[in-house]
């Protein structure tokens, strides 16, 4: 007995791409823009690219957009572990130009007073 079947893979290979997709537009924007970033930084350290702006043709952003994503690389350490691992709803809530303020700070110790401040102002905002 013999039984036979067509099955289109590339309608499967899609499906596991579509999902992958999904599982990633979950993820809040700040920690997208991060992790990014961290890819970034890879392409750049590995000589895969010569600059940011070969990376921004690459991914048809403007290089004002791709620099204001790497900067993202700026922030505390701990601030980025924070946003990269924490399942916090108050993160998914902060758009990355908010960021840009903390960037600004070189130091850590006070980026993390602006980053509590930051956090506060917006759990106050989501009770509301």
């Amino acid at each position: 007995m013999r039984i036979e079947f067509a099955l289109d893979l590339k309608k499967l290979r899609n499906d596991t791409r579509r999902k992958r997709m999904a599982g990633i537009a979950k993820e809040p924007s700040l920690r997208q823009n991060l992790i990014l970033a961290y890819q970034i930084e890879s392409v750049l350290s590995e000589g895969k690219a010569k600059d940011l702006n070969e990376i921004a043709g690459w991914l048809n952003m403007s290089r004002t957009r791709l620099f204001q994503v790497a900067n993202l690389m700026l922030l505390a350490p701990s601030i980025q572990e924070e946003i990269i691992f924490a399942h916090n709803a108050i993160i998914e809530q902060i758009p990355e130009y908010k960021t840009r303020e903390i960037i600004n700070e070189p130091l850590w110790d006070s980026q993390r007073k602006i980053w509590s401040s930051l956090l506060s102002n917006t759990s106050l905002c989501q009770k509301r």
